[in-house]
Parts: structure tokens; C-alpha cells; sequence
């Protein structure tokens, strides 16, 4: 006979872990509708096929196990909103060939591999690649696996103990991060590369159990193994992970992909949210989360884009969302209800988290369309309204919760005939929940002094304090040891500047801009001297060569260009100017700093609109710069204005018109 042992404290304190699971899975699921979830369910394997057989296959295979049970059950519930490639044959070989061109990348430029992976695409035909749900695709043997990998790391991991069944199943138990994913077993291949790093944990009480330090430390080491470079690339994405890690470019999803299936591979509870549009620029973004012992999401960058620390958080955002596994049924609503739809919510598998990150504030507007169930609520993204969120139309109103603040908005319907039309003036909604229609007053005029058609951001702010310590200087010594200071710059300058020389300044033969400030690298983008009210030129003169001869010559700062520039070999005390033969006297000194090239540029032509009333852009006019500014006349006050440089540039930013300046929006 075996004399019975004393239960090991660890044993019980898992068994009792294991216990606690289970109780709140059972009170979870008693007090949900259980006849739909079944509803739910049977529809699915219905959707199935002659897949149908597998899914049972695996139903079966946990009818002991009640846990494991649900969990199959819920990833066979959501299946049909999940997508891959059916045609294996031709994105297998498309890989094998990305595979080969990866290979030699050290040899290629990044234009260099993405044509080629572009004629790949080509070959292979990628873009018509056949697709189908993931319920009529995936094998019993695949599911299983999943499921014990999942829950082998939940139940036995360090990282993931705090989480209930619930997050568990958002958190850890996914088989894919992104849809089209390869269905191969990336938490192995993840596993492998990285669990390593993490074994020194067991020796510190602090970090041995805490999944943001666990997060933070596999972030580190990842960011250690790529070589990324932010690149909106031309070609179809690549969902194989194994070699998406590999690509030397990629966009913020692509890292955020990388970064989920990597903590996921260790049980470390992560998961993604964006915005899907700012709302003060372009564009989105996406980002990642972990679930931290204390039940609080800890955000942070994705994998390769910065660092691992969190983003930041002050950015402003209309809405945030959480990509989910789970169908958001009122997204389906929404689907089934509305002939059309924009693109952001023709995906149903995400959730609102907006207050997660900001105080938010509701919206509550009269809408009296009648041809539509749905009202949207937009932001402007630099070229068009895009919708951020939805709301019922219920008896001529609209509610929209969880807002961020201190942005412009544009409720917005789509017609019969599917045309995105507005359904008040742009709404200014304010930190404290009020709001301000920016209906324009045509009646009571404004004179507009207008200097730039985007916003200055960080990037320009840093290259304008370059600018600061330069002078402008005069002599008639080619060396300048006798010279006359004309101007000097004692602050940054973003926008174009114009120098007004004084009668009493005599005339000299050469004019020169010199930098003494440190690591300044005579930083400048344009000068333009003039005579006569008229631009003279004469030979190029200043420091030879530039950084890391990278062609960012003197001859730059003459280019009529705006986004090239001088950057000197020398940080400091360097100079450029103009020999102009003969001893010259000059009316006025036009300069602009380094910069992205959206201060008002002499020559070009631009146009100003307002949006008007009735819900589309008013035209007041273009014009052909003459100046550092342009001024627009009986323009309409209480507006939201928009200026496009109509001979370059992409740029262009709303904006109101407040005490005399821009205000950005």
C-alpha cells in the first residue's frame, strides 16, 4: 500500500484556480440566453457544409470537458465572420517566392522587394485568390490543438492566471489575429523564438507573474529581430507571420499583428484597438493592449513602430475601438438593416473602448430623414468626411455615446441612391459636452490672412529650431570679415518670413545667410532676395558638400522647392548666399525654414472653400500667391474653411478663423 502524500501548496492553489474558472463560467452562463447561444451555434455548423463533420468532430471530443466544451463552442459560434484563402496552391507558392526574394534582401532595396513581391502578387494572381469562412475551412485536428495549446498556457502559464473564461476567450483562445492568416501553428513558432527571454522571471516576485513586464520584455526582444521601416507598400499584405516578421517594411497593423501572436504564443493576454480615423490628420491607427494583473488594459506601441512604452495618449480621438473574435450583433443589426454602409463597419468583429482612454461626451441632434433607419457621425480626414460610428434614428433623434472631445464633427446619412449626405452644419464639440454649429453667416463678412494649408506638428516644430541664432548678413567681402548684420532670428518660424530691409541699408554685393548655433547644419529651405519689388538672382555661394553627402546642397535652398533643403557636412558655422556681381540694395528677404512644404509658397495657386449650409464645400476663390499669405476678402464668419494648393502638395487641414489666425481641426 502507498502511504497517501500531503497535497503540494501548488497543486492546490491551481486546483482551486481551476475551481473559481469554473464557477464563474457556470454563473456566467446561467445567466445568459442559452437557447440563442444554441440558436447561434446550430446556424453555424448549418453555414458549415460538408465541413460540418469536423466541427462536430471536435464537439464531441470535449462533451466531458465543460470548459473546453464552451470554449469550442464559442469559437464555432463566431466562424462565419472569419475569412482565409481557400486556394492554397497559389498563395502557398506566393509565399514560397516571397520566401526566396526575403532571401537575398540585404542585396535589395525596399523598392527593389516590394516590385518584386509585386510581380509575385502578379503571377500568382493573388488578388483573385479564392476566400471562404473559416466554419467551412477549418479540421477538427486544427481546432483541438488550438484549444489545448490556449488553454495549456492559461491554466499553466505564469501570465494569464487573472483572467476569467470570459477574456480568456478574447485574450488568448483565438486561432488567428487577422483575417486571410495562414492556419498553421504560429504559437509554436512564436513560442519557440521568444519564451526563452522570460525565464529569469521566476527569480523576481515582482515580474514572475505580471503580464505587462512579461509584455514590455517580449516587445523588447521582438523590436530586437526586426528591421522595420513604416511603408505604405502597394502589394496584397502578407498574412504569413513567419514571414511577415521577416519584411523589412510594413504598416502599424502589420506590427500589431506580429506583437499579439507573439505575447498570445506565451499566454500573455493581449489584444488590439485603433482609431479608425484621427481627427486632426490623415489616416488611423493600431495599437496593442495587455491585460494587466490589476483587470486594467495597459496600451501600448506595437511591436517595431517605436517602442514598446505606452503611446501616447493625448493624441485626439474621435473613437477608439477593440478588434474582437466575437460578432458585435449591433454591427450585424446595422448590416442587415442599411443598403448602404461605410467601409469601417462592413467588418463586424470590434467594440467600443473610447472611454477606456479619454472622457467622452454624448451628442444628442435632431434628424428628420425619413429614407434611412441610420445616422453616422464623421470626422474629416484631410480629403473627405469618414464615418466613426453609428446611431438608431429613433422619433427624429440621434444619440451618439462615447465621443472625444475638442474635435470637429458632421452627422451624415446615406440617401436611396447611396450619397453620403450631412445632416446638420459641422458640430465643434466641446470638452464639457456643449457644442457649436459652424453654420457660416454670410451675411456678416471677415477679412482671412491665411499663411499655411496644414497644421504644424512636431516633426516641423523641431526642424524650425534650427532656424533660431541665424542671421542674415551683407558685404561687399566675398570672406564677410567686414559685414553688416541685417537680421537676426530669434525664434522659430514656421511659416514663410519676410525680411523688410531698410532704405538706409546700403548696397552690397554679396548676401548670405549664416548658421553659428550647433548641430544647426545651416538648416533652410528657401530664400528669395529682391530688387525693385523683384526677385534677382545671382551665383550660388556658401558652404560646400552636405550631410553625408546626401545632396542636400547650398543649390537647394534656390530650387523653388520647399520640401528640399540645405543641410550642411558642417553642424555649425555654416552659410550660403548669392554673388550678384555688383553691389545690389534689396527691398525685402523672403525665407522659410525647413519644413513639409505648407507655408503659403509664392507662384502657386491656391483655393479657399467654406462648407456651406446645405452640406458640401463653396468655392471663394482662387488665387495665385504674391505673397508669404493670402488674403480673401467677405468671406463668411462662424465657418469651417478648407485651403488647397491646387499646383502641389496633398496636405491640406480645416480650419476656423479665430481672432485673427488659423485654429486647426
Amino acid at each position: 500500500m502507498f502511504q497517501k502524500q500531503p497535497l503540494k501548496l501548488s497543486v492546490i492553489t491551481k486546483t482551486l484556480s481551476k475551481l473559481t474558472a469554473l464557477c464563474s463560467f457556470f454563473l456566467l452562463f446561467s445567466c445568459l440566453n442559452s437557447p440563442n447561444k444554441d440558436i447561434i451555434l446550430q446556424n453555424a455548423l448549418e453555414q458549415a457544409g460538408n465541413n460540418r463533420s469536423e466541427l462536430e468532430k471536435v464537439l464531441e471530443y470535449y462533451k466531458n470537458d465543460s470548459l473546453k466544451l464552451e470554449a469550442a463552442r464559442f469559437l464555432i459560434r463566431n466562424m462565419p465572420y472569419h475569412y482565409s484563402y481557400c486556394d492554397t496552391i497559389s498563395i502557398n507558392s506566393f509565399y514560397n517566392e516571397v520566401e526566396h526574394i526575403l532571401q537575398n534582401k540585404d542585396s535589395l532595396s525596399l523598392k527593389e522587394i516590394e516590385t518584386s513581391i509585386i510581380e509575385a502578387e502578379k503571377k500568382y494572381k493573388i488578388k483573385d485568390a479564392a476566400t471562404t469562412q473559416d466554419i467551412k475551412l477549418l479540421r477538427a485536428d486544427f481546432i483541438i490543438k488550438n484549444i489545448e495549446d490556449a488553454f495549456n498556457s492559461w491554466e499553466k502559464g505564469n501570465w494569464s492566471k487573472h483572467l476569467d473564461f470570459n477574456q480568456f476567450c478574447e485574450y488568448i483562445l483565438p486561432y488567428k489575429v487577422e483575417e486571410y492568416q495562414n492556419l498553421d501553428d504560429w504559437r509554436t513558432y512564436f513560442y519557440q523564438k521568444h519564451h526563452s527571454i522570460l525565464q529569469y522571471f521566476k527569480y523576481c516576485d515582482s515580474y514572475k507573474n505580471s503580464s505587462l513586464q512579461a509584455a514590455i520584455t517580449i516587445q523588447d526582444h521582438i523590436i530586437e529581430n526586426l528591421t522595420p521601416k513604416i511603408l505604405y507598400y502597394q502589394h496584397t499584405p502578407i498574412h504569413q507571420l513567419s514571414i511577415k516578421t521577416r519584411m523589412p517594411y510594413g504598416i502599424c497593423e502589420d506590427y500589431s499583428s506580429i506583437t499579439v501572436s507573439a505575447l498570445r504564443s506565451m499566454g500573455i493576454p493581449t489584444m488590439c484597438d485603433f482609431t479608425p480615423q484621427w481627427a486632426f490628420r490623415s489616416s488611423g491607427h493600431i495599437w496593442n493592449i495587455v491585460l494587466a494583473n490589476n483587470g486594467k488594459n495597459i496600451f501600448f506601441n506595437s511591436a517595431g513602430v517605436f517602442s514598446s512604452q505606452p503611446i501616447i495618449l493625448d493624441k485626439k480621438m474621435a473613437k477608439v475601438y477593440r478588434k474582437t473574435f466575437a460578432v458585435n450583433n449591433e454591427i450585424l443589426k446595422l448590416k442587415k438593416n442599411e443598403k448602404f454602409i461605410p467601409k469601417l463597419f462592413r467588418n463586424p468583429l470590434f467594440k467600443d473602448v473610447t472611454e477606456e482612454y479619454m472622457k467622452c461626451q454624448k451628442l444628442e441632434l435632431c434628424a428628420n430623414q425619413t429614407d434611412t433607419k441610420y445616422a453616422y457621425i464623421a470626422v474629416f480626414d484631410d480629403k473627405e468626411w469618414t464615418p466613426v460610428d453609428f446611431s438608431n434614428i429613433k422619433k427624429g433623434k440621434i444619440k451618439f455615446d462615447r465621443l472625444g472631445t475638442d474635435i470637429i464633427y458632421l452627422p451624415v446619412y446615406y440617401n436611396k441612391f447611396g450619397t453620403m449626405k450631412s445632416i446638420t452644419a459641422p458640430i465643434q464639440l466641446r470638452h464639457d459636452g456643449s457644442y457649436k454649429l459652424l453654420s457660416p453667416d454670410t451675411l456678416q463678412k471677415q477679412t482671412l490672412v491665411l499663411t499655411r494649408k496644414y497644421p504644424v506638428f512636431p516633426n516641423v516644430q523641431l526642424a524650425t529650431l534650427k532656424l533660431i541664432g541665424g542671421e542674415f548678413q551683407a558685404s561687399n567681402d566675398p570672406l564677410f570679415n567686414n559685414r553688416k548684420n541685417i537680421y537676426k532670428i530669434n525664434f522659430p518660424i514656421s511659416t514663410a518670413y519676410k525680411i523688410i530691409i531698410p532704405d538706409t541699408i546700403n548696397r552690397y554685393r554679396y548676401w548670405r545667410y549664416y548658421q553659428s548655433a550647433p548641430e544647426s547644419n545651416c538648416n533652410i529651405a528657401e530664400i528669395s532676395f529682391y530688387s525693385n519689388k523683384k526677385e534677382i538672382r545671382g551665383k550660388i555661394i556658401g558652404t560646400n558638400g552636405s550631410l553625408n553627402n546626401s545632396g542636400a546642397t547650398k543649390e537647394k535652398v534656390f530650387d523653388k522647392d520647399l520640401l528640399t533643403f540645405f543641410n550642411s557636412p558642417t553642424s555649425e558655422k555654416a552659410w550660403v548666399g548669392m554673388d550678384f556681381g555688383k553691389p545690389v540694395k534689396l527691398d525685402k528677404i523672403i525665407f522659410t525654414g525647413r519644413g513639409d512644404g505648407n507655408s503659403i509658397e509664392i507662384g502657386d495657386i491656391y483655393e479657399l472653400f467654406y462648407w456651406e449650409q446645405y452640406g458640401e464645400w463653396k468655392s471663394l476663390g482662387k488665387q495665385i500667391a504674391t505673397d508669404i499669405n493670402l488674403v480673401y476678402k467677405n468671406a463668411p464668419t462662424n465657418a469651417l474653411f478648407l485651403l488647397k494648393d491646387l499646383t502641389k502638395g496633398q496636405e491640406q487641414r480645416i480650419f476656423t478663423y479665430e481672432n485673427g489666425n488659423q485654429v486647426w481641426w
